[in-house]
């Protein structure tokens, strides 16, 4: 939040690739997670397993994708 508190006081191209490297980061890290949590599973799956993979991809979905990929289109420097 720091940075784009930033970027809308004062913008400039090099604080909108910190953001995105940021962003980038995040949706990479959220990803690692969720095949890390499919990874080491060694019992069988229950309800409670399956909420957590719902959330982790919710999740991912969110970094990966939205604040990765999407958000950057709508919050472009001049």
């Amino acid at each position: 939040m720091p940075l784009t508190f930033a970027m809308l006081d004062k913008p400039s191209r090099t604080l909108w690739w910190a953001i995105r490297f940021t962003l980038a980061l995040v949706g990479i890290g959220s990803l690692g997670l969720l095949v890390l949590l499919l990874v080491l599973n060694h019992e069988e799956p229950t309800w409670a397993f399956g909420l957590a993979v719902a959330g982790s991809v919710a999740f991912c979905w969110q970094t990966a994708v939205l604040d990765a990929l999407v958000w950057p289109k709508y919050f472009p420097t001049k």
